[in-house]
């Protein structure tokens, strides 16, 4: 801390700072309000601005009103923009439907095979059964030839 004794730029008053070595005003009081007063003018000319803003701002624009032209414009609109993704997005892009999860489930078997689980040692197929989902043994694979 420095002991010298500064001059506050507001009031004139000598003081000693307390923050750091150079400080210019005695108080955040007298900081303020020297900037208040450096800014005046500045103040000044921004008020007019907004009070001829205001005058400029009181005169009645007309509000826009939904009109049945309006509508049907943006209906068209709509529709047009769901005809086009219709036609452009691929049949494998498109979202599934309550009918393709049932045609899925309709041609699901009720077994399948496990191709990647070797036979068991009696020569059995591994096959996952979605009823019950286990896993379950069928059929012989080696067949013997009398």
């Amino acid at each position: 801390m420095e002991e010298q004794y500064y001059c506050c730029r507001y009031c004139k008053k000598d003081f000693v700072p307390k923050r750091r070595k150079v400080q210019k005003f005695c108080s955040n009081s007298c900081r303020v309000s020297f900037h208040r007063f450096k800014n005046v003018g500045l103040a000044i000319k921004s008020t007019e601005l907004q009070i001829k803003e205001k005058e400029q701002g009181t005169s009645k624009v007309k509000v826009d009103e939904i009109s049945t032209a309006g509508v049907a414009n943006s209906a068209i609109g709509a529709g047009i923009v769901e005809i086009a993704k219709n036609i452009f997005t691929p049949e494998e892009n498109k979202p599934a439907t309550k009918g393709d999860v049932l045609k899925l489930a309709a041609s699901l078997k009720r077994y399948h095979q496990i191709k990647n689980l070797p036979p068991n040692l009696m020569g059995q197929i591994p096959y996952f059964d979605l009823h019950t989902n286990k896993l379950v043994y069928l059929g012989n694979r080696l067949s013997f030839k009398s």
